[in-house]
């Protein structure tokens, strides 16, 4: 009997070192996707927008954005201490894959702190970095991963005060959801979680009233320099017309199939993924053998993954999903977990499960991350914005409708990417909010005039269907769609 216990412990702790050599080998795989993977338009978007902070112009007034402001200042030090060139760009992804394992490390602590199990722990995180769609945006420069990273700090030290009863926690939980919402303003959605659970844990007199104010106080604060610093800079009605009256329209009640569709869940390579997270979820909350910290963890995974149905299908993307993947992985973790001790399933049993659940996702990420074709798309990306900054002065205007283009020189245009897609969004968000975003920006022009009397050293066809005036102004390049001005013309 005791060697059998003893056997039975050594083959515990290998398994425990299997699922760590699986979490190191993801991990790996994760970097080599952020190193090979090709620039999302978002990305070069909010890498323009910090630039535009390096050369003092104040974000909403001086140009158009309709996100939160945290992630630029966060990768502002990039361009102050690189030069403009694709190092800046890898070393903003490194530090963007250094948050991503931070979103994986408090995955970890989470469920351990739920479950008392590093077995579960391990899975969670093995599930996570194995859900190729969030693998795919996790690695991008995007203010989403700060915000699922600083959520998921939230949520721990939530769990933490439930457990202690020391405000200390609430204090730092309020704080993070400050932080995170600063990022990105989906966070709200983890904020009407808490306000549920908050409502509930009063009717039952879990809660004390005083740790809520202490956590409404220091959600608050945050927000509210925040909101100072807007109305201190001026651009308090720009930030509120293009970030939430503009965004307005996003809103709405699709077809939950349509949204599934559109998003992959039903034809994804993590299928399996997401038809235990139902089942975990609905299992969790309605097992009265569950604790109430693992039900309030399958609640708030429930609403967030819920909240992609508010919102439009054709404005619905798949990094939408990502503040509930990591809830969905601890509850999945969990009811394996469960599972398997309850039908004393032996560790090769365990092996063949997790190889059941990552065998294809494994198999599309070391294709993700290996892509001789996806680097030569990164390579060319480069070439253009080093041509771009290489032709062109300080002083050079750009005018082109994506930041593919152009990162690291001024717009001739206030709303300088989409901006007929934004322009039209504009016109329907009514005359008010045109006046601030269009009339008051001197937006209310003809693009032809407007390049023809400011001439931008280079433009994109962009918006220019039919421009007389701009013959012999200009000269193709060797990119495609990219016209620079001819030199007599300066």
């Amino acid at each position: 009997m005791h060697c059998n216990q003893r056997m039975k412990h050594s083959l515990d702790k290998l398994y425990i070192y299997f699922l760590f050599l699986i979490i190191v080998l993801f991990s790996t795989l994760t970097l080599s996707i952020s190193v090979n993977k090709k620039f999302a338009a978002d990305e070069l978007e909010h890498v323009h927008s910090a630039w535009y902070i390096e050369n003092n112009h104040v974000p909403y007034s001086d140009f158009f954005e309709h996100h939160h402001p945290l992630l630029w200042y966060l990768i502002l030090p990039f361009l102050l201490l690189f030069d403009y060139s694709a190092k800046t760009l890898i070393a903003m992804r490194l530090m963007i894959f250094i948050l991503t394992a931070g979103i994986g490390f408090f995955t970890y602590l989470i469920t351990k702190k739920i479950t008392k199990s590093t077995e579960a722990g391990f899975t969670s995180v093995i599930l996570l970095l194995s859900v190729v769609v969030f693998i795919k945006r996790a690695v991008e420069i995007r203010p989403d991963v700060p915000q699922v990273f600083l959520g998921l700090a939230s949520i721990y030290y939530l769990l933490i005060f439930f457990q202690s009863k020391e405000n200390k926690y609430m204090i730092f939980g309020g704080l993070s959801l400050a932080v995170s919402f600063l990022f990105l303003q989906k966070a709200i959605f983890l904020l009407i979680a808490y306000l549920f659970i908050f409502v509930f844990k009063l009717f039952r007199r879990e809660l004390p009233i005083k740790s809520v104010f202490y956590f409404n106080i220091c959600f608050s604060l945050p927000v509210l320099f925040f909101l100072g610093y807007l109305i201190i800079s001026g651009s308090f009605n720009e930030y509120i017309a293009a970030n939430w009256i503009l965004n307005k329209p996003f809103l709405g009640i699709s077809s939950p199939l349509a949204i599934l569709e559109k998003t992959g869940i039903l034809t994804d390579v993590n299928t399996l993924f997401w038809l235990f997270s139902a089942v975990s979820i609905l299992w969790i909350l309605f097992s009265k053998k569950t604790n109430g910290d693992l039900r309030a963890i399958a609640f708030v995974g429930l609403v967030l993954f819920s909240s992609i149905f508010f919102f439009e299908c054709s404005y619905v993307y798949t990094q939408y999903l990502m503040p509930a993947i990591p809830l969905l992985s601890i509850a999945i973790a969990y009811f394996l977990k469960i599972s398997c001790d309850r039908l004393n399933i032996s560790v090769i049993g365990k092996i063949v499960v997790i190889i059941i659940f990552i065998f294809i996702p494994l198999y599309q990420m070391v294709h993700l991350g290996s892509g001789k074709i996806k680097r030569k798309t990164w390579i060319h990306q480069l070439t253009v914005i080093t041509f771009v900054i290489q032709s062109s002065d300080d002083s050079d205007l750009i005018y082109a409708c994506s930041p593919t283009v152009n990162l690291f020189r001024h717009d001739l245009r206030y709303l300088w990417f989409y901006p007929i897609s934004f322009q039209n969004s504009i016109k329907r968000a009514g005359e008010r909010i045109y006046n601030i975003l269009i009339r008051d920006k001197n937006e209310d022009y003809d693009i032809c005039e407007l390049i023809k009397d400011r001439k931008p050293k280079f433009i994109t066809k962009c918006g220019i269907k039919d421009c007389p005036s701009l013959k012999g102004l200009y000269s193709s390049t060797a990119y495609r769609n990219l016209y620079i001005r001819n030199i007599e013309q300066r």
